[in-house]
């Protein structure tokens, strides 16, 4: 249990970070829509679809990077493949990258979520010392 929420609060984190890097340090770049997909996935609480857009584009250096990102179904609609994107990488660490700006609400959502489960978990150890 323990080292499920670890490895959920260490992959919300570096989300979370990455976010943050990408807003403040984030270089624009301008890329090429490669392929679109749908991702299914189901779940025990959950099911539902992703959507995907793959990209490539070049960085500071001149390095073809090859990426994807998930939108939301709007974007989706509207991408089609060749077309052009704006991208924000980070300059030496061209693999952390996103469609344009993010959407407010998912980084605050993000931190929410952590903030939820910190304190759940923080609930949960309460609860198991004094038993």
């Amino acid at each position: 249990m323990m080292l499920v929420a670890g490895f959920v609060l260490a992959v919300l984190g570096f989300e979370i970070a990455a976010d943050l890097a990408l807003d403040h340090e984030g270089k624009k770049s301008y890329g090429r829509v490669v392929r679109k997909f749908e991702n299914f996935h189901t779940g025990r609480y959950r099911a539902g679809t992703s959507y995907i857009v793959a990209f490539r584009f070049q960085d500071h250096k001149g390095r073809s990077v090859i990426g994807d990102d998930a939108v939301e179904k709007e974007l989706y609609d509207r991408i089609r493949p060749g077309q052009g994107l704006d991208i924000l990488y980070l300059r030496e660490y061209s693999y952390v990258h996103r469609i344009g700006a993010a959407p407010p609400y998912s980084l605050r959502a993000g931190i929410l979520t952590l903030v939820f489960i910190v304190f759940g978990l923080a609930f949960y150890m309460v609860l198991t010392a004094f038993r």
